[in-house]
């Protein structure tokens, strides 16, 4: 299956925006691209197995925090990470944007955009 891999990641596989990956679940993709990217999934799973609270996962378009999600091998995997800062809209604010980009012919189109102030 194909997974993308947020900019923030990319510097675990070499500067690639895309890899393939192996496995029945979620978690068996995840470890699959860690036998390949070592420390890769540490960035995306904590040590209780749970998505980090920075990082979506979409698959198929649909976000999932499952680890155990049974994946088919023309699933695609969307890893999304948190952007933050704040000093456009206040000192004491912090702004969170997630953004997913689904590829479409002719280019990447926004799917989901979220904002979370805290």
């Amino acid at each position: 299956m194909k997974v993308y891999v947020p900019s923030q990641l990319h510097s675990y596989t070499g500067k690639v925006k895309s890899v393939e990956a192996a496995g029945a679940t979620l978690d068996e993709a995840l470890r699959d691209l860690d036998r390949r990217y070592p420390g890769l999934r540490f960035r995306i799973i904590n040590e209780q197995d749970r998505v980090r609270d920075h990082i979506r996962i979409f698959v198929n378009g649909e976000q999932t925090c499952d680890i155990a999600m049974p994946l088919q091998p023309k699933d695609e995997v969307q890893i999304v990470g948190a952007l933050s800062g704040g000093s456009e809209i206040s000192t004491d604010s912090q702004m969170t944007v997630y953004v997913l980009a689904k590829r479409m012919a002719g280019g990447l189109r926004p799917l989901v955009t979220t904002a979370l102030l805290s």
